[in-house]
């Protein structure tokens, strides 16, 4: 009688060929995956800027927190689309109004500071929530394409409900100051602007954005989001340019720039100032400031130039 013996198979060795092979595949495949996602992703970061400032480190905050007297102003810019701000009353006579454009993922409450400013030497200032910041309904950021005929909208309603606001100026810093330059290009209302910290191409600065985030500066990449951004937003992201705004603005504009700016880099600020044509443009860098710290840098002597600046421009 024959007895069968069954020998068990060896097992499967990971050499260091195999090995290597099969972690080739999984980077390739993670590169894959991640190429995808990020195309899918990049647009909606270049358009969709948060609301997370307000949530967290303004949330619940009031005119009166700062000092400020304010009316409450909500302004319907487009159908389902409203604005929510504020007119924040100047302190004795009234000297004139000045529009506070905040920047790009930040509210209208980041302006309060600067506004009991203004209060104590004579304005009023508007602030409100860009589209798709804040309190402000929307979706999309257009980088000003669509936010300079809001900005247009919402003086008109201030005009409309509180009657003569007085001269009327405007402050932007870096988005706030790219919607600043686009208004005043179109609106001729304005006696002048103060423009802080702003970019002079949208492509440019979401080039270098890539660059810093993802250690990459090849311009295909770049070009497509911003192509896929306008699609979804519906605004020409490609040719959004502040500098070429600069060209057709007919008033005084005093520009900012913290010339340590690692963000958006002063020779931004050059470059728009160079475009800019209007009798009494100033130019005003602030040493070893970076992109979010300006005024604070600045201090006295930033109050200074921007008082002094706004008072020469408050009579035709």
């Amino acid at each position: 009688m024959s007895t069968l013996v069954s020998a068990a198979r060896p097992p499967r060795r990971w050499n260091r060929r195999r090995m290597l092979k099969w972690l080739a595949v999984l980077a390739v495949e993670f590169v894959l995956v991640t190429g995808v996602a990020l195309r899918e992703l990049s647009p909606y970061a270049v358009i969709i800027p948060g609301r997370l400032e307000r949530a967290f480190k303004y949330r619940d905050r009031m005119p009166a927190d700062s000092g400020l007297n304010g009316e409450r102003l909500d302004v319907e810019v487009e159908p389902g689309l409203t604005l929510r701000g504020w007119l924040l009353h100047a302190s004795g006579a009234l000297r004139g109004t000045v529009v506070l454009l905040h920047g790009h993922g930040s509210c209208k409450e980041s302006t309060f500071a600067l506004a009991k400013l203004l209060a104590e030497h004579g304005y009023n200032s508007l602030a409100y929530d860009s589209r798709g910041h804040g309190e402000s309904g929307g979706r999309y950021c257009t980088y000003g394409y669509y936010e300079h005929g809001d900005c247009t909208r919402y003086v008109d309603e201030a005009e409309r409900r509180f009657g003569p606001l007085g001269p009327l100026a405007i402050w932007g810093q870096s988005l706030g100051g790219a919607v600043a330059l686009q208004t005043l290009a179109a609106d001729r209302r304005f006696r002048c602007g103060v423009i802080e910290s702003t970019f002079a191409s949208l492509r440019g600065v979401v080039q270098s954005d890539a660059a810093h985030w993802l250690h990459y500066s090849w311009a295909a990449p770049v070009d497509d989001a911003l192509h896929r951004a306008g699609e979804i937003a519906h605004f020409p992201a490609g040719t959004i340019s502040p500098e070429k705004a600069a060209s057709e603005v007919r008033c005084p504009v005093l520009l900012i720039h913290g010339a340590a700016d690692a963000r958006i880099p002063a020779s931004d600020g050059e470059r728009i100032f160079r475009h800019l044509t209007a009798p009494g443009c100033e130019w005003y860098s602030v040493e070893g400031a970076d992109h979010g710290d300006v005024w604070r840098k600045g201090g006295a002597e930033y109050e200074r130039r921007m008082l002094d600046f706004l008072a020469r421009n408050e009579l035709p």
